[in-house]
């Protein structure tokens, strides 16, 4: 198994994303609205705006570790050393995008990664690592108690 660290930065392609549709929103208020209306939704649309700017230009987890016996640590901004972290089943992982959701003793931990937060090297060996490589999957337990009821079943088990 192969140990690597994947540090995380703020997104870029994410930013632009976000500046362009605040720009839509802010062309639809001033074409569509007048009065009062106009002025409630660029106050909201101000603070979206501040909003989002908070969110992406930090990320909650600054890096991930993986071990040589593929065991993963989260080093999140407001905790000072690593916590052991273990993947949950329910994250998902796309060519382009993934979503993680992290079980910590902490607490849960969401995260959205793209692949511009990270080299190319860190991203597929972190795409491998959750899709493969990940220690106490659930799958072959599950697996391996249906075989053995299967057995017990159907009495193939040897009585010796």
């Amino acid at each position: 198994m192969f140990a690597c660290v994947v540090r995380l930065r703020p997104s870029l392609g994410a930013q632009c994303l976000a500046v362009g549709m605040h720009g839509l929103a802010l062309c639809a208020i001033a074409l569509y609205s007048a009065g009062w209306q106009c002025l409630l939704w660029v106050l909201a649309w101000i603070f979206s705006v501040l909003w989002a700017c908070s969110g992406l230009r930090q990320t909650k987890v600054k890096k991930i570790e993986i071990n040589q016996y593929g065991q993963a640590s989260l080093v999140v901004m407001h905790w000072k050393t690593a916590v052991p972290a273990i993947l949950c089943p329910d994250s998902m992982v796309r060519a382009k995008l993934m979503a993680l959701h992290w079980q910590t003793a902490k607490g849960s931990v969401y995260q959205l990664l793209l692949p511009d937060m990270m080299d190319a090297q860190a991203w597929r060996r972190l795409q491998v690592w959750v899709r493969w490589c990940q220690p106490n999957k659930v799958e072959p337990v599950l697996r391996q108690s249906i075989l053995n009821k299967v057995i017990h079943w159907l009495r193939l088990k040897d009585n010796n």
